[in-house]
């Protein structure tokens, strides 16, 4: 049974339509009732990271965690794709009566955070933990160019003079000449 809560002629019912076991507030909707605890754990194993979930920013602390910069932006596109096919089932529910869809919510998740994980220009490191959140959403990596080789020839000195090579680096005053006359 139902229980509907008026104030202002506004009536909301005050359990939530997915569990019928407790109050119907953001915090059980988005994280607490079984059908979105289901997602969030689900996601914890996709990206095999442990995720508190006891507030909203306590989820998003996850994304502050030593990630690449490409696994960060998916990471962050997960929570916010979670949170909006919860959301969306949850009304899915109660305005079309569609009971929600674990399987489905999933690859909702992962068809949106695909999208999201490719378009970006953002790179990855070659860490096999960013590889696995990538290969969870089937994201392509997006590896840092390689360094520019540059080819140096090196030619001996002309005759009577001593060469020495370096890489650039020097410490100390500038004054001093690197190659002697003998």
């Amino acid at each position: 049974m139902l229980n509907i809560f008026c104030s202002n002629r506004c009536c909301l019912p005050s359990m939530c339509i997915l569990c019928n076991k407790a109050q119907e507030i953001a915090a059980h909707l988005i994280l607490h009732c079984p059908f979105a605890l289901s997602l969030w754990n689900w996601l914890q194993s996709s990206i095999n990271s442990s995720i508190d979930f006891f507030s909203i920013l306590n989820i998003f602390d996850t994304c502050n965690r030593s990630w690449s910069p490409q696994t960060k932006l998916t990471i962050s596109a997960a929570f916010i794709n979670t949170i909006n096919v919860i959301w969306f089932s949850i009304n899915n529910f109660k305005f079309n009566n569609v009971k929600p869809n674990l399987v489905a919510a999933k690859n909702m998740i992962v068809a949106s955070v695909n999208l999201s994980g490719n378009l970006t220009s953002a790179v990855t490191s070659p860490a096999i933990r960013d590889f696995v959140v990538l290969k969870a959403f089937r994201i392509e990596t997006h590896l840092p160019n390689a360094p520019k080789i540059v080819e140096v020839l090196w030619h001996p000195p002309i005759h009577n003079w001593i060469k020495c090579n370096t890489d650039g680096a020097f410490q100390g005053n500038l004054a001093y000449c690197l190659c002697w006359n003998l």
